[in-house]
């Protein structure tokens, strides 16, 4: 599901600048950019002029400049620059501005195309294309109002809000923005929550998103679940003055809460594992890596399972979709760094997750569970070692100083030696010799960013080779 197609008519010149910042250090032409995009070349340079005017407020150095013989170059792109850039689009689209003025306003229709100085004409057009992206997500837009299934529509406006907005633009009136900021310091108080940054500003979009449904009488219609939180009966009590309701809807507004607090891992996870039906799952997955009789697998298969009942939760509530323009997967990188975990992982989610669910990014629930996994399990269980000698004519203190360099390539699984051994696979020096036979790597002078490149590639052929895999 792709969330640019709210940016309506102004998603080819966001396509041009996501492409444009991802292909920066390569080599691009007009005539790429125009295939892959789908547009013409009169079109395609329109849109850039047109995104040249937009990226100097926002970037005085950032430009993207075609030459006459029809390559680009760009300057000073980066992700930040086009995620400004995207949320100015965004906020101009007039099938966002009638989803968002349904949301906060609930106006009719006609209310909305005079307040945006619309025809009749162009105002059912707008709501022909938003009920068309909503019916995605099983949603319809009726009598200026979103109607569906009320997990969806808090989730999918979430979904959009993160990450179009996410620290650039307030989506929410002021009113709601007071209330939601008086809210989230109160339960920051009561729970006693130690927040991060980010945790603490993703928890103010959740919350003013609650707030703004709850105004308009559009309650939670969460079911219960099989976990118990020990928290103040005094936090519910100030929670629950913020709405309305029943006292029914009040309950279950508070575990909707409390389970996005689990689901973000804000408050302690409650899972148990005593009757999971995760602990085959888990079993089958761990015996990849551990023995049986180790003595910490009974600690990497509890929290593992509990780790998976959380995000279970969190996929059924929260399936929260990224789906925007991307050519570069985080797989490529895991696949090539952590080889022998990506397999393993794939099949953990086809045993437990539903990942055809229509709602669910399954790049991001690999992500989830990958990163998951390498932070229960130490690496040294997961991934071959790759032994490095270090050793340079210059001397014992150059060669710490490449030691403590390559110490930082910590999620390689590197161990480091001072002396060749029988089980060396790269030798790094300033000395060849056709005697040995490891890999070996020669630099005359402090190693610049090709040399590491280098040094990572011996060391992803050396993981190949341990794993029985041809390196090309």
């Amino acid at each position: 599901m792709n969330l640019n197609s709210f940016l309506d008519q102004n998603q080819y010149p966001v396509f041009i600048l996501e492409w444009l910042e991802l292909k920066k250090s390569t080599y691009c032409t007009i005539d790429l950019l125009c295939e892959f995009v789908g547009i013409s070349r009169f079109r395609c340079l329109k849109y850039i002029e047109e995104l040249n005017e937009l990226l100097y407020p926002v970037d005085k150095d950032a430009k993207i400049k075609v030459e006459p013989s029809g390559e680009i170059y760009s300057r000073h792109l980066n992700f930040l620059t086009v995620k400004k850039i995207r949320a100015h689009y965004l906020v101009k689209s007039e099938v966002f501005q009638l989803l968002n003025t349904s949301l906060n306003l609930e106006l009719s229709l006609n209310e909305f195309s005079e307040k945006r100085f619309l025809s009749r004409t162009q105002a059912y057009d707008k709501r022909k294309k938003l009920s068309r992206l909503l019916s995605e997500y099983k949603l319809k837009y009726k009598k200026g109002k979103v109607i569906g299934n009320e997990l969806f529509i808090r989730n999918f406006v979430y979904s959009l809000y993160l990450n179009y907005f996410y620290g650039l633009y307030n989506p929410f009136s002021k009113e709601i923005t007071h209330e939601a900021t008086n809210l989230l310091n109160s339960m920051m108080s009561y729970l006693e929550l130690s927040l991060t940054f980010t945790q603490k500003n993703k928890l103010m979009i959740f919350i003013s998103i609650v707030l703004t449904r709850t105004k308009h009488n559009h309650f939670c219609s969460l079911k219960e679940f099989d976990y118990q939180l020990q928290v103040k009966k005094k936090a519910f009590e100030v929670y629950q003055n913020f709405f309305v309701a029943d006292d029914r809807s009040k309950q279950l507004e508070w575990q909707y809460f409390l389970t996005y607090l689990v689901s973000e891992r804000i408050i302690v996870n409650p899972f148990k594992v005593e009757h999971s039906n995760m602990k085959e799952k888990t079993t089958c997955f761990l015996t990849n890596f551990i023995a049986l009789d180790d003595h910490n697998y009974l600690h990497y298969f509890t929290e593992l399972t509990k780790e998976l009942k959380r995000l279970n939760i969190k996929y059924r509530i929260f399936p929260l979709t990224t789906d925007f323009f991307t050519i570069y997967r985080h797989t490529e990188f895991l696949e090539e760094n952590y080889p022998s975990l990506v397999k393993p992982v794939e099949d953990l989610i086809d045993l437990w997750t539903d990942v055809s669910a229509p709602y669910l990014d399954k790049n991001r629930v690999f992500d989830d569970v990958f990163f998951s996994v390498l932070e229960i399990i130490p690496l040294d269980k997961i991934d071959d070692k790759v032994y490095v000698c270090v050793d340079f004519t210059q001397g014992i203190a150059y060669s710490n100083f490449i030691i403590n360099q390559i110490e930082g390539f910590k999620n390689q699984n590197i161990v480091v030696q001072r002396k060749l051994e029988f089980n060396t696979d790269i030798f790094i020096s300033d000395y060849a010799s056709p005697k040995l036979s490891m890999d070996q790597i020669i630099w005359k002078t402090p190693p610049n960013a090709d040399d590491w490149e280098d040094f990572g590639n011996h060391v992803i052929a050396v993981k190949q080779r341990k794993r029985g895999q041809v390196h090309v």
